[in-house]
């Protein structure tokens, strides 16, 4: 609720008790007599009949003061703008058919993060179970290409989280098509959960955009809407072999460059490790790197240097600031209940 240009109130019902106000002060005050021995004392007869009505206007003003006070006034500032360092960062993950196979490398448990994993049950005994993430590993506890992926994933997406350095980022899972994705954002808390969920359904081919849409187009979209940083970066996990025409390659160099896309391909297996295959030529092309892993610690360590790349500057507009001034109210109404206390004793007792 808005009364000046420039004064807001946080709790503005207490102003509707302003009309009542009068009613108890005229309906139970105490009737004084205010005498005196000669009337040529006070020349001026009229001021004698609103000398008693003191006491009561200045204690109708302390109640008024404290309601407005109640209320809570506040300057309106002009709106203000802070500067992060931060990137938007899209991660498209490969959940093809072949991203089940086995890979090589140990994945070690995660320690617990404070204010990242899921909230805490509590199991029968009455104990709290924090939720945490663990891959699902076969009965023989071989590692599978998507279980590095989601474990490197989540390991970047938690480091962000507590470098608490302003990156926005969003998930993409796609096969012959993207399947699943949640846009740029800057609660990782969210990306966190989500991506403990990206194995799931695991699906056929791999489409790279050779049939739009692509992670390619998708990541474009979520840049396009979203985006806030100059550097944007897309990481793409893949371990497929999709092979792009000449028209695909064209295609999506074009949305690389026109939206100044740093492409970042995580080759999985023995495929991207040793061939020169579709994906990476385009990354070539258009001043992309490509990482071939082969084992899980590859894969960790190759997340960890993308993390490293350079940020640019992001400015974050903010609603306009707002100054409290009750304090100026309950002060004058201090002033005002001390008046009405020393007008009463004056004017009724003497």
């Amino acid at each position: 609720m808005t009364i000046l240009n420039f004064v807001n109130f946080a709790n503005p019902w207490w102003l509707l008790l302003l009309p009542l106000l009068p009613v108890p002060l005229f309906l139970f005050h105490n009737k004084g007599h205010l005498g005196f021995s000669n009337h040529r004392l006070l020349p001026k007869q009229r001021i004698v009949r609103y000398i008693p009505l003191f006491p009561r206007l200045l204690t109708s003003a302390t109640l008024a003061l404290i309601l407005v006070a109640l209320a809570r006034p506040q300057v309106a500032g002009p709106p203000t703008t802070r500067t992060i360092i931060g990137r938007d960062i899209e991660i498209a993950v490969d959940i093809s058919f072949s991203m089940s196979a086995e890979f090589k490398g140990e994945l070690k448990p995660e320690a617990p993060i404070p204010g990242l994993d899921l909230p805490p049950t509590i199991d029968t005994r009455g104990k709290p179970q924090i939720k945490r993430w663990a891959p699902k590993l076969e009965d023989d506890g071989k590692v599978k290409r998507c279980d590095a992926a989601q474990h490197a994933v989540l390991q970047f997406i938690a480091n962000r989280w507590k470098a608490q350095g302003g990156d926005r980022v969003g998930l993409i899972l796609f096969d012959d098509r993207p399947r699943y994705s949640w846009p740029l954002t800057e609660d990782l808390r969210m990306i966190y959960r989500k991506g403990q969920f990206m194995q799931h359904g695991l699906g056929g081919g791999t489409n790279f955009g050779e049939r739009p849409p692509g992670p390619i187009d998708l990541a474009e979209e979520h840049f396009k809407e979203l985006g806030q940083s100059q550097t944007r970066v897309l990481i793409l996990v893949t371990d497929g072999e999709d092979e792009l025409s000449s028209w695909a390659m064209d295609r999506l160099s074009q949305i690389i460059q026109k939206n100044k896309i740093r492409l970042y391909v995580v080759g999985v297996g023995e495929t991207l490790a040793k061939k020169d295959v579709a994906i990476i030529r385009l990354a070539e092309r258009n001043g992309g790197k490509v990482y071939r892993v082969e084992d899980s610690q590859a894969m960790s360590d190759c997340f960890a240097e993308i993390d490293r790349t350079e940020r640019s500057p992001i400015t974050v507009a903010q609603d306009e600031t707002r100054s409290d001034i009750f304090f100026y109210f309950a002060g004058a109404a201090a002033i005002t209940m001390v008046l009405a206390l020393l007008a009463g004793a004056i004017i009724l007792n003497r």
